[in-house]
C-alpha cells in the first residue's frame, strides 16, 4: 500500500459525482510544488474523497486553496500523446484539512 500526504493548491473548484443512489465522490486536483537541488518539481494528484466526507469540501473549497490530505495512493501509468511513457497520482483520501479562513473583518494578511 502507498501511504501518501500531501499539501498542495487546488488547480480547480472541487466536483462532485453521483456514484449511485447512496453514494458520491468529490474529486479536487491538486499541484504540489517542491524544490530539488534548486530546480521547481511539480506533480499534480487527483484526490477523491468518498462519501459524506466530500460535504465540506463541497461547501468550503475553491480553486487556489492550499490543502492537507492524507490516503491510500495509486500510481496510473499511461502513455503520452508523444507515445512517450508517463505516470499519475490518485489518491482515495482518508483525511483532510481545510484552509483557516479570515474572521469578518480582518486583513488576511
Amino acid at each position: 500500500m502507498l501511504n501518501v500526504t500531501a499539501v498542495g493548491n487546488l488547480t480547480q473548484d472541487p466536483e462532485q459525482k453521483q456514484i449511485n443512489e447512496d453514494l458520491t465522490v468529490t474529486r479536487l486536483k491538486i499541484l504540489v510544488n517542491k524544490k530539488i537541488k534548486g530546480e521547481d518539481l511539480v506533480s499534480g494528484i487527483v484526490c477523491n474523497i468518498w462519501g459524506k466526507k466530500g460535504i465540506p469540501a463541497m461547501a468550503y473549497l475553491k480553486k487556489g486553496d492550499q490543502i492537507t490530505v492524507q490516503g491510500e495512493g495509486i500510481v496510473k501509468p499511461y502513455l503520452r500523446q508523444n507515445g512517450e511513457a508517463g505516470a499519475s497520482i490518485e489518491l482515495n483520501v482518508q483525511n483532510y484539512s481545510l484552509p483557516q479562513r479570515p474572521k469578518k473583518g480582518e486583513m488576511p494578511f
